[in-house]
């Protein structure tokens, strides 16, 4: 199994949010108040009447870090209590519920198994509700748990073929990719299944999170299976009528087979010329994302740092570094761009590392 699965696919959807190389660091520190009350002064409001004070309590208890564990069988009582039409609990308190069980035990991965099957429970029934909001949520706090909310696989499944919300169905896919993973047995045909029929969903949306989850679960372990899911992916590379779809779908497929063949990655690098600069961002991404096994495309790398778009540039420059010494053709130019004044300083950073990736002051981590 390739081990750059998971980032093939997710890469896509930060690339206009943040460029390659900037980092975030935290300190860890333990909260004993927020807004001057303990943790346990806000559980007590998410047993409240009033549906305000429980939504907010739900929100500020999340904040508490590792602590924040004591309010999940709390939020799951309070969400037991959903009953229409005679005792419905109020949609915010849900929504904010199935936020707060999704971030807490999506980030303590040593959670006790029962509060963990008790919190999947309550969330499987989200995905059958009435409304959208709740639906989505739902599916979104699953995703977050991962394998260890694999009971509510036919729940997902169902959910993805929703025909009133694309959004639901967008989500119930994006988690299948998280839900349904295992190391060992590797991805069930039953949800390869519903993956491939979400390929043909006519939201570009539920498309690209098929490819995503596709990705993100691996290479069966069964040839047949393996075959069968080339062959779902085939005529999307290559006939989608949306460009990001058919250049991550091609990176599905070289994942699935190893396989960079000229024609998977010729595609590709034909888009990193495309009129409109998105594709181009997402074509250099994908690019940079293959890394060494695309060294064929080093060309158009270091064309695309020419690129009246920065995030063009800036993702051309983060794959010229995950190609080491084979693109030291590209290091004079990424050095003018590191020293240039008109260059901002996230581009600025981008091309220095790579210049240090490719050099070897810097090893990749791939």
């Amino acid at each position: 199994m390739r081990v750059w699965h998971a980032a093939a696919i997710l890469c896509t959807f930060a690339f206009h949010n943040s460029l390659p190389g900037q980092t975030t660091k935290t300190e860890k520190i333990e909260i004993k108040e927020i807004g001057g009350r303990s943790l346990e002064s806000w559980i007590n409001d998410i047993r409240s009447k009033d549906p305000g004070k429980r939504s907010t309590a739900i929100q500020n208890v999340q904040l508490f870090g590792e602590r924040s564990i004591k309010a999940v069988k709390p939020i799951i009582d309070a969400l037991k209590k959903h009953a229409p039409p005679t005792s419905p609990v109020d949609a915010s308190v849900r929504v904010h519920g199935a936020m707060a069980l999704g971030n807490i035990l999506g980030t303590l991965k040593e959670a006790d198994k029962k509060l963990v099957a008790d919190a999947v429970s309550v969330l499987r029934r989200y995905l059958g509700d009435g409304q959208v909001i709740i639906q989505i949520r739902g599916a979104q706090a699953l995703e977050d748990i991962g394998p260890r909310a694999s009971a509510a696989i036919p729940d997902l499944l169902a959910a993805a073929k929703e025909p009133l919300s694309w959004e639901v169905r967008q989500a119930a896919v994006a988690a299948l990719g998280a839900v349904a993973w295992d190391e060992k047995a590797g991805p069930p045909f039953v949800v390869l299944k519903g993956l491939f029929a979400a390929l043909g969903d006519n939201a570009v949306q539920v498309r690209m999170a098929a490819i995503q989850s596709m990705t993100m679960l691996g290479q069966p372990d069964d040839n047949k299976v393996l075959l069968a899911e080339a062959n779902a992916l085939d005529p999307v590379a290559k006939k989608d009528p949306e460009a990001s779809i058919r250049i991550w779908a091609q990176v599905a497929l070289i994942n699935l087979t190893g396989n960079v063949a000229k024609e998977r990655l010729n595609p590709i690098c034909d888009l990193a010329e495309d009129k409109e600069s998105a594709v181009r961002v997402e074509a250099v991404t994908a690019i940079g994302t293959i890394g060494k096994d695309a060294a064929a495309a080093i060309p158009v790398l270091i064309k695309a740092l020419g690129d009246p778009e920065p995030n063009v540039v800036a993702r051309a420059a983060w794959g010229l570094g995950r190609m080491g010494n084979a693109a030291l053709a590209a290091v004079p130019i990424l050095q003018k761009i590191s020293a240039d004044p008109k260059s901002t300083d996230a581009l600025k950073r981008v091309a220095q590392e790579a210049v240090d990736y490719i050099t070897g002051k810097k090893k990749d981590k791939k």
